[in-house]
């Protein structure tokens, strides 16, 4: 991730892991003690940094690239 993306923060970094584990919403934010919203926010943003298009998901999108 870090060498195809180096701009992403450790913060985002974590994001993807926790989303590369299929982890949902409410677990993702108890693990990072912030809010179910800030995490779709969060991820959203991952997305628009990424490059990736709204209707794809993220979860799909690491799956397939590890």
């Amino acid at each position: 991730m870090q060498i195809k993306y180096p701009d992403l923060t450790p913060n985002e970094l974590k994001l993807c892991a926790l989303t590369k584990l299929n982890l949902n919403i409410k677990e993702t934010a108890s693990l990072l003690n912030i809010s179910p919203n800030s995490v779709k926010v969060a991820r959203y943003r991952l997305k628009k940094r990424m490059g990736l298009s709204q209707d794809q998901s993220l979860t799909t999108f690491f799956a397939n690239l590890i």
